[in-house]
This record gives C-alpha cells, sequence and structure tokens, in this order.
C-alpha cells in the first residue's frame, strides 16, 4: 500500500511512508470527499497485466513469419506475408481489453485532477474566507482600541478639568478666608484704635474738667477772700458750679450748706452736684 496525501496537505518528502498507527494533524485541512489516501502499488501491474500475453504472441508471431518466409517458397511468402497483414490489421482494427484498460485509467486521471483542483478551490476560497475573516477581526479590534483610547483620553481630560475646577475652588476659598481674617484683624484694630482713642478723649475731658474745677476753686476761694467781711469763713463760700464743688471735696452738696445754691440741685431733693 502506498500514502497518498490529498493536494491541500503539506506534501511529504518523497518515499516518506507514515509509521504503523500514525494520525494527520488535526489542524490540517479535511481530505477532500472520495479521496484515497492509501493506493495499491500493485495497481499498475494488475491493470498492465494483459498486454504480456498479448507481446508473447505478437513475438512469436514475428518469429514463426520470419522463419517461415526464409524457408518458403516465394508465392508461400507472398501468402504468408499477406496473411500476417490481415492478421494484423484485424488486431489493430478490433478494441482490446487494454485499450479500454487505457480509457479507464484516464477516465480515473481526469477525475483525480478534477477532484484535486476542486479541493484546490474550495482550500483557496477557504484560505481566503479565513483570510477575510482575520482582516474583519483586526479591523473590529483597532476600532476597539481606537475607541478606548478616545475614551481614555475624555475621561482623562475631564478628571484633569474636574482636577483644575477643585484647585480654582479650593484657591478661592482660600482668598476669601485670607481676605475675612485680614478684614477682621483690620476691624478689630480700627476698634481698639476708636476704643483708645475714645478713652483718650474721655482722659482728655476729665482731665480738663479737673483742671477747670480745680481752677474755678481757686478762683472762687481768691473771691472769697476778697469780698466784704470775707477772711474765708465758711457763710461766704462759693462755688461756680459742680465741679469747683468736687474739687473742693465738698460734692455732693446739700441745702444749707456753705456755698449751696438751688443750681446745683437739678431734681429738687434738696441734694446738688450728685455723683
Amino acid at each position: 500500500m502506498g500514502f497518498n496525501p490529498p493536494p491541500n496537505w503539506p506534501q511529504p518528502r518523497p518515499g516518506w511512508t507514515p509509521a504503523p498507527g500514525w494520525t494527520p494533524d488535526p489542524s490540517w485541512p479535511p481530505v477532500p470527499p472520495g479521496w484515497q489516501l492509501w493506493t495499491d502499488d500493485r495497481r499498475w501491474f494488475k491493470k498492465k497485466r494483459f498486454l504480456l500475453p498479448a507481446l508473447g504472441l505478437a513475438l512469436m508471431t514475428a518469429c514463426t513469419a520470419t522463419l517461415t518466409t526464409a524457408l518458403a517458397p516465394a508465392d508461400q511468402q507472398s501468402q504468408l506475408a499477406a496473411a500476417v497483414v490481415t492478421e494484423k490489421d484485424k488486431t489493430a482494427g478490433a478494441p482490446s481489453e487494454t485499450d479500454d484498460e487505457a480509457a479507464a485509467e484516464a477516465e480515473e486521471a481526469a477525475e483525480a485532477e478534477a477532484e484535486a483542483k476542486a479541493a484546490a478551490a474550495e482550500a483557496e476560497a477557504a484560505e481566503a474566507e479565513a483570510e477575510r475573516v482575520a482582516a474583519d477581526a483586526e479591523r473590529v479590534a483597532a476600532e476597539a482600541v481606537a475607541a478606548a483610547r478616545v475614551a481614555a483620553e475624555q475621561v482623562a481630560a475631564e478628571a484633569a478639568a474636574a482636577q483644575q475646577a477643585a484647585a480654582e475652588e479650593a484657591a478661592r476659598i482660600e482668598t476669601e478666608r485670607i481676605a475675612a481674617e485680614t478684614a477682621a484683624a483690620e476691624e478689630s484694630v480700627r476698634v481698639e484704635a476708636a476704643r483708645v482713642a475714645a478713652d483718650q478723649v474721655a482722659a482728655a475731658e476729665r482731665a480738663a474738667a479737673d483742671e477747670a474745677a480745680r481752677l474755678a476753686a481757686e478762683r472762687a476761694a481768691a473771691e472769697a477772700a476778697l469780698a466784704p467781711g470775707g477772711g474765708g469763713s465758711a457763710g461766704n463760700v462759693f462755688y461756680q458750679n459742680c465741679d469747683a464743688v468736687r474739687a473742693a471735696g465738698a460734692a455732693p452738696i446739700h441745702a444749707g450748706d456753705p456755698g449751696w445754691e438751688h443750681k446745683f440741685d437739678q431734681d429738687g431733693d434738696g441734694v446738688g452736684c450728685e455723683p
């Protein structure tokens, strides 16, 4: 038996024969319909075995004719030659079994060639389809990669924008906080300055009032000393106002006290220059 690989399989090296138990690679294409993987090496001899008797008969006929021609008279030689020619014509004109076998072989070869061409065409079509599918898959994969890249870039841009907005918002809040703290500090300084100024004004006013009272008391004392019948007695005490009373240490002054006057009693209770 001989190994007969189909045309769509990898061709083995000349003379290679599969070992017992050998199986084809699963990745190889399928065998074309009707293809015989194993052939009989003796098929040629079986188909050509009918040629041997014919060749022997022809050889014997030729030898006999040659000997008969050499030994027979001329007229017999002519008759034998005619008989040989007639036999050859009969043999050539009648269809032989050899011709039928040759025609059958030619038909088988033509069928095998047609099947091989059909298998090759199917293999080529399958390869083209596989290439088309691979190209479609590659295109789809490329489109998916491009879409994923665009989506990633969009997400990154949105994240960057959100981060920038958050940073700007944080900067704005910080600026407002600093401005508020600055304004509060300035307001505190202003309030403190106003308080200090008010305290200074009040102190200045009190100092001025005290000085005026002191001066008024001194003037009143001088006037009392210069008044007729004076000499500094208590009955002739005179106060210009409550500041003079306070400066003299007589506040609050009561009705009947030295230097009492109704102008010191604002509420009419008999007590003047009250605190």
